[in-house]
């Protein structure tokens, strides 16, 4: 009977064990992995990087990550057939690609509002309340907006030694037709050199407005108009003026005359360009000197002004078709609070991928096959290390500037477009056929009408009226 009675409680114990270990073989096989849909080229590097961050995600919110890399040029389509077929994914980039209105309109968007309540409510006081204001619909938040510099003025790039060959004194300009000594004088003694590239249009002189529905630039407000009136941007005498002014640099040889159709990327266009007008943030002198291989100076042109639609430029969006919600807004919790786990993601592993100089810069490894080079797409950016070469305090000075910035009146306005779908259509069309207005190639007083008369055929007049509608309805 003893014997008997050992070999049952044996065999009891094998039984329990076999058991215990078959449970947690099921455990783990039911760890869910989220699918983040992300534009950008595919790293070779990704699967030991996201390895490593697996690591700590299976303990912190029980899910693995993926990330599938769709090239730039492919993510709209991409993601557009996602959404219609229903595709089952948990998170994905939106913003100036991947329209989070249009995203939103078409269904293809989780409302989280309540989900961040319940599982990461100190996500709200990470991100600007007015970053949240702008991508509030319908009282309801689709996508977590990524922390970043918001309030980017508008500045003219001029390359250095230039400047101080011919003596210019750059800080003293008030506005951008003060460069024009300068321009003549590179005009004159540079003949290889490209005074001035175009790559920002008519954006110089238009800085008093601000565009109201994103990718469509032709409809704005002045940000010092209360009543919030809408204008056809090209009506305006500041567009007037900047694409006269580009007209007369054009004819006067500051603008290179193959300009309709080179590539101001190139390598030839990088080094010989003198003159342009872009974005500024702060440490942006080390991106341009990386990119174009010498120094540039910058000379800000408007002031700090925060907008929907700079806020609305990166987000994360969780799909409609997620089955984990709660752990993808858990994971955008952490990516936003964890400076390890957020530089992880952005620069890879510390001596395979990158070499961290010290708590504050570290340093690309070449050809490591991981740089995605998406620090802005991926959560708080100031929680990132800086490369080496910018300035220390760029982050200071990045969060100096939005706190600072004036915040426009229209913060939140979202324009339900699907009245008129088809005239944005037309008129975006018709924008595509007259881009040459704005680099200075072609005449003026002949194509501004006829580009005015096409959008007035295209049914501006009606996205105008549908638009103004709202507006006042969202000011009331």
């Amino acid at each position: 009977m003893k014997r008997l009675l050992a070999f049952c409680m044996a065999l009891g114990m094998v039984l329990s064990a076999a058991g215990c270990k078959s449970k947690t073989a099921a455990t783990s096989d039911e760890i869910p992995t989220l699918i983040w849909y992300l534009n950008c080229s595919n790293q070779a590097g990704a699967d030991a990087v996201l390895e490593k961050i697996n690591e700590r995600l299976v303990n912190e919110i029980g899910a693995k990550l993926q990330i599938k890399f769709i090239d730039p040029g492919a993510y709209n389509e991409k993601m557009n057939m996602n959404m219609a077929s229903g595709t089952e994914f948990d998170l994905c980039f939106s913003g100036y690609v991947n329209n989070y209105s249009n995203a939103v309109k078409q269904g293809g968007l989780m409302q989280i509002k309540d989900i961040i309540d319940k599982e990461a409510p100190e996500l709200w006081n990470l991100i600007p309340d007015y970053a949240w204001k702008s991508i509030t619909v319908n009282d309801d938040v689709y996508a977590v907006p990524n922390v970043q510099l918001y309030a980017m003025p508008q500045a003219l790039f001029i390359d250095k030694n230039m400047v101080e060959k011919y003596q210019f004194d750059y800080e003293a300009m008030k506005n951008i037709n003060e460069i024009e000594p300068f321009l003549d004088k590179i005009k004159e003694n540079e003949p290889d050199m490209y005074a001035y590239q175009p790559e920002f249009g008519v954006g110089p002189w238009v800085t008093d407005y601000e565009t109201i529905v994103t990718g469509f630039n032709e409809l704005v407000v002045k940000k010092d108009d209360d009543k919030c009136k809408v204008v056809k941007r090209y009506e305006t005498q500041e567009y007037i003026d900047g694409v006269n002014k580009l007209r007369d640099w054009y004819q006067n040889g500051y603008i290179r005359k193959d300009i309709s159709s080179a590539d101001s990327s190139d390598a030839v266009s990088l080094e010989r360009t003198v003159s342009y007008a872009s974005s500024y943030k702060p440490g942006v002198e080390a991106d341009v000197k990386k990119q174009r291989g010498k120094d540039f100076v910058a000379k800000t042109l408007s002031a700090n002004y925060v907008t929907s639609d700079l806020c609305l430029q990166t987000l994360t969006g969780i799909s409609k078709t997620s089955k984990h919600p709660d752990k993808a807004v858990k994971l955008l919790y952490l990516l936003h609070s964890d400076k390890e786990l957020y530089n992880t993601l952005c620069h890879g592993i510390e001596g395979v991928h990158y070499k961290k100089i010290d708590d504050t810069f570290y340093a690309p490894i070449e050809n490591s096959g991981y740089n995605p080079s998406r620090d802005w797409a991926f959560g708080n950016q100031f929680n990132s290390y800086l490369m080496e070469g910018k300035e220390k305090d760029v982050w200071e000075k990045s969060q100096d500037l939005n706190d600072s910035a004036k915040q426009s009146r229209l913060l939140g306005f979202n324009f339900n477009t699907e009245k008129v779908v088809n005239e944005i259509s037309r008129c975006t069309a018709v924008l595509g056929e007259y881009k040459d207005l704005e680099n200075g190639s072609v005449d003026v007083d002949t194509t501004l009408p006829r580009f005015s008369r096409k959008l007035q055929d295209a049914g501006i007049d009606v996205i105008i009226e549908e638009l103004q509608k709202q507006i006042d309805e969202f000011i009331k």
